[in-house]
């Protein structure tokens, strides 16, 4: 199923996102699964700086780590998010 279309009856402490859109997309598609105070972890390639800054009031971005990926060239990066409230 698409994230969209997806139900849960008890909504997950972490949803982790590899390659799948724009941060902005992946927060629309997944809000109504995550616990209220869960975390989404998205990999994400170069820093990430557009979509940071189109991420929704609604979000805080706990941290952005640079990862170091064996037989990957360029950049790679995990972004923790989190609910604002």
């Amino acid at each position: 199923k698409r994230a969209e279309q997806h139900q849960v009856q008890q909504p997950y402490d972490g949803i982790f996102s590899r390659a799948f859109a724009s941060l902005d997309d992946f927060l629309a598609a997944s809000r109504h699964l995550l616990a209220q105070s869960g975390h989404y972890y998205a990999m994400k390639g170069i820093w990430p700086e557009q979509e940071l800054s189109a991420i929704e009031k609604d979000y805080i971005v706990e941290a952005c780590h640079p990862l170091l990926v064996p037989g990957a060239d360029g950049q790679r990066h995990l972004v923790v998010i989190k609910n604002r409230g």
